[in-house]
């Protein structure tokens, strides 16, 4: 499930939002396991994850341009005080800009990474396949 592009955004005071950071990100190829990832560790009582994958505020231009009130509204608008937060994308996979946002500190430098890799020889025909009419 991908983020939603007219997602509302919660209101979260700066404060707030200054004081959060990204503790964790899910990072993999298509097709690696990502999501079962994501929905495994949602489930852990001390993180918090947003409510769908591949937000990708950090590899996306137009999300990165949204800014970081838009950001931590869906990272920590209902996330209790000393949860981990984190989120998953298979589009931090290719690298990430060195993006900070001004002012917080948060960036995906800072943050854990779990990756989920594939073989790349069986991924490919997997691709090929996915892309071939039925």
């Amino acid at each position: 499930m991908s983020i939603d592009p007219s997602l509302e955004v919660q209101p979260v005071s700066s404060a707030m939002s200054a004081k959060r950071q990204v503790g964790f990100l899910i990072v993999g190829a298509q097709k690696a396991g990502t999501t079962s990832l994501f929905e495994y560790v949602r489930r852990h009582p001390d993180v918090h994850m947003p409510p769908a994958k591949e937000i990708g505020f950090f590899s996306s231009d137009h999300n990165y341009a949204r800014g970081w009130e838009w950001y931590s509204s869906i990272m920590f608008g209902d996330a209790p005080r000393d949860a981990r937060c984190g989120e998953a994308s298979v589009g931090y996979m290719g690298g990430t800009p060195d993006r900070r946002v001004e002012g917080n500190g948060s960036a995906p430098t800072d943050a854990c990474r779990i990756t989920a890799w594939r073989s790349s020889p069986v991924r490919s025909s997997e691709r090929s396949n996915m892309r071939s009419p039925r």
